[in-house]
């Protein structure tokens, strides 16, 4: 879409799943309230998976001089299984004759629609892209 010396930027569009397995499991060692007896103890299994179809931009800003600097960023944004869902991505990089190195931070979060919930995960990411 955009491609300068300085800076790029192009749309992206695809799906993106999120399998989660979840596990419970508890048990009461004295009886409490109602609950007496031999029933104090439970246990529950969740398997959802939720695919969305997302769209966005990607992209980064060179700077220095031979612009072996660089700011990594993504966007997108997305429903389907979910109510909505979205995720960021921005950095920073250096380019050398070798490949590249990235340290960013990515924030990915959902809305669940079926139970109202919502899920958010973040932090920090590091990689080496060698050409």
């Amino acid at each position: 879409m955009v491609d300068l010396p300085e800076a790029s930027l192009d749309l992206v569009a695809g799906t993106r799943a999120l399998f989660l397995k979840q596990h419970l499991n508890w048990q009461f060692s004295a009886d409490v309230g109602p609950f007496v007896g031999p029933g104090r103890q439970v246990s529950g299994d969740s398997n959802p998976t939720n695919w969305d179809g997302i769209i966005g931009f990607k992209g980064q800003w060179m700077f220095g001089e031979q612009h072996e600097w660089f700011v990594p960023y993504y966007f997108d944004v997305g429903t389907g299984g979910s109510q909505l869902t979205w995720q960021g991505i921005a950095g920073v990089g250096y380019k050398f004759s070798w490949g590249e190195v990235v340290a960013a931070w990515r924030y990915l979060d959902y809305q669940f629609s079926n139970h109202s919930s919502t899920l958010a995960m973040n932090g920090p990411a590091i990689g080496v892209g060698f050409r």
